[in-house]
């Protein structure tokens, strides 16, 4: 009870935000850059982000885990090549944290060796938004 005999209540974690809807990079994708660009919606009213990229769906392996006030983060070591899983959740200035998005998948390529330019790194998939003169075979492997 307070000094004025009102009863005092606790109310607990305020009510728990969205989870973010996560933009990039899109469920599934495969990249060969070591550094992946992450992207996700604002949430209203939210003060930071807290994400996680992990070895394993259940996020019991995580490669990375950090609070950021932006919709965008940069892993600054580089991925080995393998498969990841990320997700993300808003947080108000208390640290109460809404529910983390469902887990999106990224896989990160090998880069390919070229001879002579082993510092390179390179697609082993590209496309080609203009290919002239042959608009038909628009696409290309380098092997």
């Amino acid at each position: 009870m307070g000094r004025d005999g009102a009863v005092e209540v606790d109310a607990g974690p305020p009510a728990p935000f969205e989870a973010p809807r996560l933009l990039a990079p899109v469920d599934g994708a495969s990249s060969f850059m070591p550094h992946p660009h992450f992207s996700w919606e604002e949430v209203a009213e939210a003060d930071h982000y807290s994400i996680q990229i992990a070895r394993d769906r259940g996020f019991s392996a995580l490669e990375d885990e950090d609070a950021i006030a932006m919709d965008r983060y940069v892993h600054l070591q580089p991925l080995a090549p393998g498969r990841y899983w990320w997700r993300v959740a808003a947080a108000d200035e208390q640290g109460w944290r809404g529910p983390w998005t469902a887990p999106h998948q990224l896989e990160i390529s090998a880069p390919v060796q070229v001879k002579g330019q082993e510092d390179a790194i390179l697609p082993s998939f590209f496309s080609l938004g203009n290919n002239f003169p042959n608009k038909a075979k628009d696409r290309g492997l380098v092997t």
